[in-house]
């Protein structure tokens, strides 16, 4: 079929992809018009090793997902949790430590080690 596009004409070949039509339909400035999809083609799909929010899973050649771990138990998160904020905790002691020390300010200095010492955390030095 010739066609022209802003002024360019071209071929245009139909695809040969059977089609077959949908349960969807309706009008559309007057003209009934029913959904066509391709028919069934069976195609390898990737698999792919994927996390969301903790859970592992992958994806099958069919398309399909399966569980590769259970999800850890809220406990061990809390765990996890608390050790990370600690670290934050210290580095942030440790970079006001230093800002203090490059100041030489002894009173901001002496406040720091105090809030470390009742944080129970290791005090940089």
């Amino acid at each position: 079929m010739q066609l022209s596009y802003r002024g360019n004409r071209y071929n245009h070949e139909p695809s040969a992809i059977p089609m077959e039509e949908g349960d969807v339909t309706g009008k559309y400035r007057g003209q009934a018009w029913r959904m066509h999809y391709p028919r069934h083609i069976n195609t390898v799909q990737p698999v792919a090793n994927l996390k969301y929010r903790g859970v592992s899973y992958r994806t099958t050649n069919v398309g399909g997902v399966e569980t590769t771990s259970r999800p850890t138990s809220s406990a061990d998160l809390s765990a996890e949790w608390a050790s990370i904020h600690q670290t934050n905790l210290l580095k942030n002691l440790e970079r006001r430590l230093m800002a203090a020390k490059t100041k030489g300010d002894r009173d901001l200095i002496d406040l720091l080690e105090r809030e470390c010492n009742e944080l129970g955390l290791a005090c940089p030095v």
